[in-house]
């Protein structure tokens, strides 16, 4: 009896998405310091979670931006609370 194959870790992922040109590359040729450029991991993650979100699973991405909701009340009063 064979399962789903398993997936690598998050990080993994994200790691491997970092190093992944994408297709939105910049033009190398502009300038040849730009061909050092390293893709952001920042948005290797808001692309992994997009692509997961997508695929159906149940993300808040955290990694470029702000989150679309307000915080949560209990955790405002708890911030209030610490800061007295």
């Amino acid at each position: 009896m064979s399962g789903p194959t398993p997936r690598p870790p998050i990080a993994a992922r994200a790691a491997e998405a970092a190093d992944t040109p994408s297709s939105s590359s910049v033009d190398a040729t502009l300038n040849t310091r730009v061909a050092a450029l390293r893709p952001s991991k920042t948005m290797a993650l808001t692309d992994l979670a997009r692509s997961l979100r997508e695929g159906g699973a149940d993300i808040i991405g955290l990694a470029a931006g702000e989150p679309d909701f307000d915080t949560p009340a209990a955790v405002v009063e708890a911030g209030v609370e610490a800061l007295r």
